[in-house]
């Protein structure tokens, strides 16, 4: 295996196993608004530091969505 796929699939693992151990420390109001606020700070995110574009059929998602 090589050593970028090591560190993506270290990285992606952490990350979730993180995340959901932080989940299990809140009560379950907080964690259900945390857990539907990610996907939207993520986004926001990939298109403020990272510039990506959103499509119309994503723009649309978003919306409905919400």
């Amino acid at each position: 295996m090589s050593a970028s796929l090591k560190f993506g699939f270290l990285s992606i693992v952490l990350a979730f196993c993180l995340y959901t151990a932080g989940l299990k420390n809140l009560d379950n109001g907080k964690a259900s608004i945390l857990a539907s606020v990610e996907p939207v700070a993520a986004t926001l995110i990939g298109v403020i530091l990272y510039k990506e574009t959103l499509s119309a059929g994503e723009i649309f998602g978003i919306l409905i969505w919400n």
